[in-house]
């Protein structure tokens, strides 16, 4: 959760002082979210999840089904999907901040 968190705050270029304003809680907080010394408890996911527009699964990395069924996803996201589950977890932060970095470069 902690690596979604500071995604989403970066992505929307705001500092943890701006977010925990935004949420009504402490940069101290937000602070100890990101740095996995706390855990939000729920009513605070659900504000993150609500500014951000994100599901709870998706902050707390709840994992959903990608098979043939699913057709919600075309074939290159399922095999992006797939491709992502299967790095180390240093790998998938450092493609998540690069991606980051690359979505913020085209604003």
């Amino acid at each position: 959760m902690k690596n979604r968190i500071k995604i989403l705050r970066l992505e929307n270029n705001l500092t943890q002082k701006e977010l925990a304003e935004k949420i009504q809680t402490s940069n101290k907080n937000i602070w100890a979210y990101e740095n996995n010394i706390a855990t939000p408890p729920a009513e605070t996911l659900i504000k993150i999840a609500d500014f951000f527009n994100v599901s709870l699964d998706y902050l707390l990395y709840r994992n959903f089904n990608i098979n043939a069924n699913n057709n919600s996803f075309s074939d290159d996201e399922k095999n992006i999907i797939e491709k992502y589950r299967n790095l180390s977890e240093e790998l998938k932060h450092i493609l998540l901040e690069t991606v980051t970095a690359w979505i913020n470069e085209k604003k």
